[in-house]
């Protein structure tokens, strides 16, 4: 949308400044209207254009956006659908949880873009973390916590040394439920080097947390 408006701003703005042109050279002279095409036209020119960028940016963060929630720092989805479904995320009731807080976010009257759903990123969520660590679920099970909310793979540790044709396939998976389900989805794998499922896993990155590598 900002890029297909490129054409009608420079436009506007360049009516505006004709338009201050006339008026200068109609009000103070011939004199002062070349003064102004020459110093700060182009200023004018430019100043107009980017205030009608940030005031259709604002409009368009106002009807257009995207509501998938984030985790951040304390503020955990994990929890949060644990505190819907009354169980530990993984357990029976999980995917049930995901599809109502999906439904709800749909359900917001503006109109949405991106994923728009419900994301589970594993090593930005301290409670998928720990229950990952735990073992109450796996890959596979994000692949199916996907039929109904808009994640896909987000952040997921896998050994580094998986082979590339079972990336593919992870890729592939994803790639034909997307298709399937008529909706976006992603895969963000995270490569650890040395490590086999099931080893636990430290990050420096202050955005992430510790967790288990995964079965790819």
């Amino acid at each position: 949308v900002m890029l297909a408006s490129i054409l009608p701003i420079a436009f506007v703005a360049n009516i505006v400044r004709v338009i201050a042109l006339v008026l200068i050279t109609y009000h103070f002279g011939d004199e002062a209207g070349q003064g102004f095409l020459h110093s700060t036209a182009g200023m004018v020119l430019m100043l107009v254009a980017l205030v009608c960028f940030f005031a259709l940016d604002a409009l368009l963060t106002r009807l257009i956006t995207d509501r998938s929630p984030a985790p951040l720092g304390a503020v955990s989805i994990g929890a949060a659908l644990e505190e819907l479904s009354g169980v530990p995320f993984g357990d029976a009731g999980t995917l049930r949880a995901c599809a109502v807080v999906t439904e709800v976010l749909k359900s917001i009257p503006v109109q949405q873009c991106g994923y728009a759903g419900l994301m589970l990123p594993v090593l930005e969520d301290k409670m998928l973390a720990r229950r990952a660590i735990e073992g109450r679920y796996g890959l596979r099970d994000l692949l199916l916590f996907s039929s109904v909310c808009g994640t896909g793979l987000d952040v997921v540790p896998v050994p580094g040394d998986t082979p590339i044709e079972t990336l593919t396939n992870i890729v592939l998976d994803v790639a034909a439920q997307s298709v399937k389900l008529r909706k976006p989805l992603s895969v963000r794998l995270y490569l650890v080097p040395g490590a086999k499922p099931g080893d636990p896993m430290h990050v420096d990155d202050p955005l992430l947390t510790d967790s288990v590598v995964f079965r790819a």
